[in-house]
Formats: structure tokens, sequence, C-alpha cells
């Protein structure tokens, strides 16, 4: 039998939320799918309207080569040091919360239904390109919680779980494609 993609991303929500019914504050961080956030948000309704559980939306540039990784850090190195050098009593700590928090009160605007996306200013290098998206937007958070909320934002862990059982599994890994030997498929 065959089931549409869309149930079983129901059927899973649904399952979490029976296994999850003590937990006090739930965050759910969902690369960018609509399938996905449709049923988390009709899932968790009730928990939503009662503000015990946020739904983030998350973008990355996926793909990035390590060079591009490298210059996104020195990028993000460039402008603590910019922060730092305009207010003198900003260690690196406190430069790189500065400018989350200028992020987090001029979100972007992307999107046919004017989504405000939060880009985040100073990324690691396991997410370049990160931006950010409270689902769940009840404008009712101070813009120092949600600079620590979108800063916590992260599909890095669960990325990288995900790579390790295909790389375990012969069967779930994605082969790799090399130009050095006419593009022909290798599997780690």
């Amino acid at each position: 039998m065959q089931v549409r993609s869309e149930y079983t991303m129901y059927a899973h929500f649904e399952r979490l939320r029976r296994l999850l019914p003590g937990i006090g504050k739930i965050r759910f961080c969902l690369d960018v799918d609509s399938g996905m956030r449709n049923a988390c948000t009709a899932i968790f309704a009730r928990e939503i309207r009662e503000r015990r559980i946020d739904v983030f939306d998350l973008r990355v540039l996926k793909g990035m080569t390590v060079d591009f990784r490298r210059k996104a850090a020195r990028y993000r190195r460039e402008q603590i040091a910019v922060a730092m050098a305009k207010f003198l009593d900003l260690d690196e700590a406190k430069a790189r919360w500065f400018l989350l928090f200028q992020a987090v009160q001029q979100p972007v605007v992307i999107g046919p239904h004017g989504e405000k996306w939060i880009v985040h200013p100073v990324p690691d290098t396991a997410e370049p390109g990160k931006a950010v998206h409270l689902v769940t937007d009840f404008g009712d958070y101070e813009p120092v919680r949600l600079a620590r909320l979108v800063d916590r934002v992260s599909l890095h862990r669960l990325d990288n779980f995900f790579q390790q059982i295909r790389r375990k599994l012969n069967l779930l890994e994605r082969p790799i494609a090399t130009s050095s030997s006419m593009w022909k498929v290798w599997r780690g």
C-alpha cells in the first residue's frame, strides 16, 4: 500500500502529541516545508494557542563549499569586530548578541504571504546564511527573548544525525559524484 506523505506527516505529529503530553514548553525547528508546517500547526493547534508550543521555520544555504563557509566565518568575525570597535564596552559575546538583537528588530519580509524572517547576522559555519521565521508569532515575545530563541534554532544536530545514519546504512547513503572521475558515483 502506498501512503501519501502528507498523511505520514500528520500521523508523525499526532504520535508526538501523544508521546509528549507532560512537556511544559516545546519548540519545533522545521526545514522550510509547507506540508510539515501545516501538519505541525494543525495537530498542535490547541497547544500553540495556549503558548506551550513555538514553531520555527529555518532556512540555510545548503550545499555550500568549505571555502564559502570559511568566507562566511571571516565575515562573521569582521562584523563582530566592527561592533566592538563602534561600542568599546562590548566584548565578543556581547557584540554578537548586539548584532542578533538588531536583526530581530529588523526582520526581512520574504514570500507572497509577507512572512517576517530574521536573518541571523553571525551564523556558524554549519549553517551559513541562516534565516529564521517564527510561524507561531503572536507578537508577545520581547526582542531579547526572541533573539535568544532565534540563536538556538538549528537543524545542524539533526542533519548530522541523519548523515551518520546514511553513512552506516548503505541503502540510505547518498552517492557522491566527483568531477575528477568523470562524475562517477561513489559510496563513502
